[in-house]
């Protein structure tokens, strides 16, 4: 069985690398938000903490089944995760929600180094693996019941079937963790979550390769901007010059290289671009000007 986990983490790690490097070249141009690339890397951490855990036999003080470095990866993944979603379905979220959403990840990482450092034991794990599920449960909700942001459409079907296994997953890993344990008529000893783990993060990790491998092909050098398109939303002939750049797949730094014009000149422009075409990104610029 060793043998699988380690075939199963080798396979986590490198789908995980390499959806990060995909999402860092989509944020690059400008596709991608800022938010999908710190959920992966608290996947990543999370799925390290493991790891080490699980081949190095590193564990907490006191018999605890993990050391803290999990409960710090776990932290990170519960604020992590509905950022995301805020951003990947446009939700307006009250100020509110957000401040108790840092000071909670705030008070929860002081609790673990609290525990590092003998002061007081409260019952951390509990709380943190609470506060995990019920940020997983209630993104995977607000995915059920809200529209993403029209980039993200394409992914609407796939997104929802992720949510609702998540929906049911995340309640049943609740129950083998806290309850199970205590009903003497069952025993989950055999179910090995080592291997659990890295399968959902596999999954995960393929389908948005998959995506970022799809949006990225979207931009090649044979996209050009249609003439009549650029009449009918007004465009200058250098915005309409930029804007076939920016459908091309160019960065910001290479259309200043490529017309000799500064940056804030080039962001002038892509903004009245936007405002004119009445699009917010470039898959959907691309969808209205391309031939």
């Amino acid at each position: 069985m060793e043998i699988l986990e380690i075939i199963l983490y080798i396979i986590a790690y490198t789908v995980c690398v390499i959806a990060l490097f995909l999402e860092l070249v989509c944020y690059k141009k400008k596709i991608e938000y800022l938010e999908t690339i710190f959920v992966t890397v608290a996947f990543l951490f999370f799925l390290i903490t493991l790891s080490i855990n699980l081949f190095f036999g590193i564990n907490g003080a006191e018999g605890e089944s993990y050391p803290n470095m999990i409960l710090f990866s776990m932290i990170l993944l519960g604020l992590t995760t509905p950022l995301n979603t805020f951003a990947e379905r446009q939700v307006k979220v009250p100020q509110i929600i957000l401040y108790m959403l840092y000071v909670s990840s705030i008070i929860l990482t002081l609790l673990v180094c609290a525990k590092i450092f003998d002061f007081f034991d409260f019952y951390t794990k509990t709380i943190i693996h609470t506060f995990l599920g019920c940020s997983i449960l209630s993104s995977m909700l607000l995915v059920r019941i809200t529209k993403p942001e029209k980039r993200m459409l394409h992914r609407e079907k796939s997104e929802r079937i992720i949510s609702l296994v998540f929906i049911i997953l995340v309640p049943i890993a609740i129950f083998i963790e806290f309850i199970a344990p205590h009903i003497s008529q069952l025993s989950f000893s055999d179910l090995n979550l080592s291997i659990t783990l890295p399968l959902v993060i596999i999954g995960l990790g393929l389908s948005k390769v998959f995506d970022d491998l799809n949006r990225l092909s979207l931009f090649t050098s044979d996209n050009k901007v249609e003439a009549q398109n650029a009449k009918n939303y007004n465009l200058t002939p250098r915005e309409t010059e930029i804007a076939d750049l920016l459908i091309k797949g160019h960065s910001y730094v290479n259309i200043c290289e490529t017309l000799f014009i500064a940056m804030p000149t080039v962001k002038t422009h892509v903004s009245n671009i936007y405002k004119k075409v009445q699009v917010k990104n470039k898959i959907e610029l691309l969808n209205a000007l391309k031939s």
